[in-house]
């Protein structure tokens, strides 16, 4: 073809009917006969080549054209074709970030084609937020993301003080998904708020589920590396427009420092009912158990700050899923259900409402849970039968509180529950009674810290019986506990180290182990001797780690079931063979048989 003209109609016409492939063999073979400078000049020509180079998924095709004929993106006047070579480097991103971070020479192409898309008109736009969607998706799936390019992307349009990018960027779910996530897998949670600032976008339970979840996801990420004290990344990367914004005050919005836990658990705190229960991608039932679990371990929990996010929440909206996880013990995987976010609402209600003085809203929501929640976990039946029983007791009826926490003792004989069975006695004014509970609570297997309010109370109990050197030990060794814990000491166990100081004993400045050492031997000595007819013996004579269970061979012939959290002492003591006691509970599942319960050890 001699004419230019007739050349760019006829590679049209092919495009047209979806022959790409042949329009750029075509091309190849004609463009010889004109002029450089004049298929330069000609927009529609040039169009229909990066249209075709697209189509035809002939990438380099289109750029080597540009190159060859040295045309410059600037010169190209004609939004069309502009934005032609924008799909063109598009779909060339789309098909390289497959397998994550895109080479240098296609995001340096990129940085030349921002600043000349009009982001006033909507096809600009619909490119831009493409072409930037399309950068994250691509840094995602890389093992390090490269926040420099995400950030590149914003400088190359001058984002801090353009105004129609900065509303594109706000109004688009996509390309805001796309930056939080980045930074929320490259782990700069406090860039990723800053960048929220910087847009001025003010989350709601009204903003799209698509937001929300990756804010969620977020909020869940940075709340599990800041509980567990894991490493943050360094901030240094190699452009250093990240650095402004996270640095220096954005548009007034002010810096953000959303790096102390407690101002993690309040965001999650505020935005925990906005999220989607339905939503397969919603972050809810991870991040709500997250932020509970979190709130219980910290030492200074306000119980007022759980109960009233927990209050935001309808538990018969809750779902009652029990999901399944594998975890690994001694070497074993094993699958373990997890309770419900439904039990974990009612769990976490009880405890919050009990700590705040709500006793009787803790009553009724423990008995709620017994009586609607058919399969319970982690022992919650005894959990939320001892809150029922202490709540009775703050609400005025210490006998019955007394009368179910016996109940409870036959089924879990745990250290805690016969040091609240002890206090009950004391506080009725049986001491002998206490004393024996109390000494046993001492005597039974738990981490010694966690036992300073049993011996601040065997204190007093050890004075009643005119014993107040020995009372005075225990004073003491409650606060040697607290102390190499780096707990304060209450007001109450001051004034009894005051009022019950004796002078015959030196102050011990070393650890707790001597004074212990001690109280171990006065502990064994006032032991109460007790028959018990039910107590069985026998060996162990099969243990499932990976189930959770165990059988006992009795002395008497017969194999007893027993759970392995019912095994009461160390687990290295948990071996083949080994000789044990044992108490007998009728089963409540399908197992006819009675199981064997509060498994002992014997010398």
């Amino acid at each position: 073809m001699d004419n230019l003209e007739q050349l760019s109609r006829y590679l049209r016409e092919l495009c047209n009917d979806g022959k790409f492939e042949n329009a750029l063999i075509n091309f190849q073979s004609n463009k010889d006969k004109f002029a450089p400078e004049d298929i330069a000049s000609n927009q529609y020509l040039i169009t229909d080549i990066l249209k075709a180079s697209r189509k035809a998924r002939n990438y380099e095709f289109g750029f080597d054209f540009l190159d060859e004929f040295q045309i410059n993106l600037a010169d190209l006047e004609a939004k069309f074709c502009l934005n032609t070579y924008g799909w063109l480097l598009h779909d060339k991103l789309k098909d390289e970030g497959q397998n994550g971070s895109l080479p240098k020479e296609s995001t340096d192409l990129l940085m030349e084609l921002l600043p000349l898309l009009d982001l006033e008109d909507q096809y600009g736009q619909n490119l831009f937020s493409n072409l930037v969607f399309k950068v994250t998706v691509a840094e995602k799936k890389g093992p390090e993301p490269n926040i420099a390019i995400v950030w590149k992307v914003f400088k190359a349009v001058n984002f801090q003080d353009n105004k129609a990018a900065i509303l594109l960027v706000r109004n688009d779910e996509y390309i805001v998904t796309g930056v939080l996530d980045v930074l929320k897998k490259s782990k700069r949670f406090e860039w990723a708020f800053n960048f929220l600032k910087m847009i001025n976008l003010e989350l709601s339970e009204a903003t799209a589920d698509r937001v929300l979840n990756a804010y969620g996801w977020l909020l869940y990420s940075k709340l599990k590396a800041e509980s567990e004290n894991l490493q943050m990344p360094s901030y240094e990367v190699p452009d250093t427009l990240i650095i402004d914004y996270a640095d220096t005050p954005v548009h007034g919005y002010g810096h953000f420092d959303a790096s102390p836990l407690s101002l993690t658990l309040k965001c999650i705190g505020e935005s925990l009912s906005w999220y989607s229960q339905e939503d397969e991608y919603s972050p809810f039932a991870l991040l709500f158990r997250k932020y509970l679990k979190v709130q219980k371990q910290k030492s200074n929990t306000n119980w007022q700050d759980v109960l009233d996010v927990l209050d935001k929440f309808d538990p018969a909206t809750l779902s009652t899923k029990c999901e399944v996880m594998q975890v690994e013990r001694k070497g074993r995987v094993r699958d373990m259900e997890l309770a419900s976010v439904k039990e974990d609402w009612y769990a976490y209600y009880t405890r919050a409402t009990f700590e705040v003085g709500q006793f009787q809203q803790c009553y009724e929501a423990c008995s709620t849970a017994m009586a609607t929640i058919e399969n319970l976990h982690y022992d919650n039946e005894i959990w939320f039968a001892r809150r029922i029983a202490h709540s009775k007791k703050e609400l005025g009826d210490p006998e019955t509180a007394l009368s179910d926490l016996q109940e409870i003792l036959k089924r879990k004989k745990e250290w805690f529950i016969l040091h609240e069975i002890a206090k009950l006695y004391f506080d009725q004014g049986s001491i002998d009674t206490a004393f024996n509970y109390a000494i046993d609570a001492a005597l039974a297997f738990g981490q010694l810290e966690h036992k300073c309010g049993l011996f601040y109370l065997m204190g007093y109990l050890f004075i009643a019986k005119n014993q107040n050197e020995i009372g005075y030990k225990h004073f003491l060794l409650s606060k040697l506990l607290r102390e190499e814990q780096g707990w304060k000491l209450p007001i109450e166990l001051k004034s009894a180290l005051t009022e019950h100081k004796d002078e015959k004993i030196a102050e011990l400045n070393g650890s707790s182990k001597e004074v212990l050492a001690e109280l171990k031997m006065i502990w064994s000595h006032h032991r109460p001797q007790r028959k018990d007819n039910n107590l069985l013996k026998g060996r162990i004579n099969s243990i499932r780690e990976d189930r959770g269970f165990g059988f006992i061979k009795c002395d008497n012939g017969e194999d007893y079931y027993f759970k392995l959290h019912e095994f009461k002492a160390p687990k290295s003591k948990l071996v083949f063979n080994a000789r044990v006691e044992f108490s007998l509970r009728s089963s409540k599942g399908k197992r006819q048989k009675d199981i064997a319960v509060n498994v002992k050890p014997l010398n």
